[in-house]
């Protein structure tokens, strides 16, 4: 399998140039980052592989508050739902509950997102 990174993002309007071939998608996804961790503006970077199947245009580079950002967003929808599920249980002061899973489900998804991404830019 052969991965290139090209550059810019639409190879369709405006001339590209391939500044590196790899052999795994993961190999790609290390350039990107170490292009990104030099002042590199990875949101015009393209990766395209053979047997196509993908092609992944780069929106930017992936930062730990900014995963815990996206994280606590999803976790808060899931902390809604599981919160609107419970109060259908809850007599008196239902409306807490969707309330308190929408708290939790913020701080828990923000919290995991932000461990997820730290051990991965760690490895």
């Amino acid at each position: 399998m052969t991965i290139q990174l090209l550059l810019p993002a639409d190879p369709v309007s405006v001339p590209t140039a391939t500044v590196g071939t790899y052999g795994t998608y993961t190999d790609a996804q290390r350039a990107v980052d170490y292009l990104s961790d030099h002042g590199f503006p990875v949101q015009h970077a393209t990766i395209v592989g053979t047997d196509l199947r993908l092609v992944e245009s780069v929106l930017g580079r992936m930062t730990t508050p900014r995963a815990a950002l996206a994280g606590a967003g999803s976790g808060a929808w899931f902390g809604l739902l599981v919160g609107a599920l419970l109060a259908l249980f809850t007599p008196g002061a239902w409306w807490l509950v969707p309330a308190a899973g929408v708290v939790g489900g913020t701080l828990w998804g923000a919290g995991m997102a932000a461990v997820a991404q730290h051990t991965w830019r760690s490895a």
